[in-house]
């Protein structure tokens, strides 16, 4: 359990620095903010009484959303997830990640990111690479143009193998 802002900063940099896209790194650095402690409501409309405790790492006050951290809830398995700054409650467990970096990639801070691609995929395999060095917004124009079933295209963010 995170005790502090100290403790929470720690765990933090420790996920930082294990990011081995430098792009990736860097633009998540550019929105992190001192950890803020905070009391959330619980599930997707924070219509239950009950509040989580989470720490407020990343704020991308653009799009009016952040990433948390929070051990309990969706926790110990997913302890990261996308928030709304505006809304202070825990939102749908699809918005939980095991790692800050998952949860950054499908935030809209990484959209802007020239690290998309468009991939045509059958069964889990990639079978061709379509265009990669795209942005989110770019890579989704690019699958709705395609001839072919759109539903066979993927997009992926670009995998650095880690040192």
């Amino acid at each position: 359990m995170i005790n502090s802002a100290e403790e929470m900063s720690a765990l933090v940099d420790s996920q930082v620095k294990i990011i081995a896209d430098p792009i990736v790194r860097a633009s998540l650095q550019s929105f992190l903010v001192p950890p803020i402690k905070q009391q959330r409501g619980w599930g997707y409309d924070g219509s239950s009484d009950e509040t989580l405790l989470c720490w407020l790492v990343l704020e991308d006050t653009k799009s009016d959303t952040g990433i948390v951290y929070s051990d309990m809830g969706f926790g110990a398995r997913n302890p990261w997830g996308l928030v709304f700054l505006s809304k202070l409650i825990t939102g749908d467990d699809s918005g939980w990640f095991q790692t800050f970096e998952h949860a950054f990639y499908d935030s809209f801070a990484a959209g802007d990111l020239k690290i998309w691609s468009l991939v045509q995929k059958e069964q889990g395999e990639i079978l061709d690479v379509i265009e990669v060095g795209l942005t989110l917004n770019e890579a989704f124009e690019k699958r709705n143009k395609q001839k072919r079933d759109p539903s066979i295209y993927a997009i992926e963010h670009r995998r650095i193998p880690s040192k």
